[in-house]
């Protein structure tokens, strides 16, 4: 992902990305090639996610989105990602400035060289909260080494924060998306190796 959004649309230091995904695993690759190439994530309002930036006053430079009426109208580059995990191709027409990710992305490479570095003050994230400089961008937790951290229920700057915390203790997270089912969810969780639960009980 961060070869395409290097090699396709010339993206670094100065960009913008709109991420407008649910809190999925295919959303924090997006983020992570996104700060690879050293440009800034910015957060689309999504149902539940709060005041977040009006496409209308925030201009970006890539659209990444599984909606493929956003992608229409975004008025320039676009990504329509596929949620599903095994898809080949778009489930829904692709519009003419759009990649469809599941059939495109993995023609770039799998090693990656950044082309730029982000400064430590540069935005790495932009909400209407405000935003976070690359220096700020990890969040201080008080967690174990290795902490597998299982979080449910979660918008999109929610997960970005719990694995990025995650991940500076050398952990992993667990992401739980829909209603959670009572029944076996603490099975479930030893299953998963989970030692620490932030959707409660």
């Amino acid at each position: 992902a961060a070869n395409a959004l290097q090699e396709e649309w010339d993206l670094g230091v100065g960009s913008a990305v709109r991420l407008d995904l649910p809190a999925h695993w295919r959303s924090l690759y997006w983020a992570l090639a996104t700060w690879s190439v050293g440009a800034t994530v910015v957060l689309a309002d999504r149902p539940g996610a709060g005041a977040l930036p009006d496409p209308a006053t925030a201009p970006v430079d890539l659209l990444v989105t599984d909606d493929a009426d956003a992608a229409a109208a975004a008025g320039g580059p676009a990504v329509l990602v596929t949620l599903a995990a095994l898809a080949r191709q778009s489930g829904s027409p692709v519009p003419a400035d759009a990649m469809d990710e599941a059939r495109e992305l993995s023609t770039y490479a799998d090693q990656f060289a950044a082309w730029d570095e982000p400064e430590g003050q540069d935005p790495a994230v932009r909400t209407t909260a405000g935003t976070t400089a690359y220096e700020d961008v990890v969040p201080r937790r008080d967690w174990p080494a290795q902490a597998r951290v299982h979080v449910a229920g979660a918008d999109l700057a929610e997960l970005l924060e719990v694995a990025l915390a995650a991940w500076a203790v050398d952990g992993s997270v667990v992401l739980s998306r829909g209603p959670e089912p009572a029944a076996g969810r603490a099975a479930r969780l030893e299953a998963e190796g989970v030692t620490l639960d932030l959707a409660g009980s």
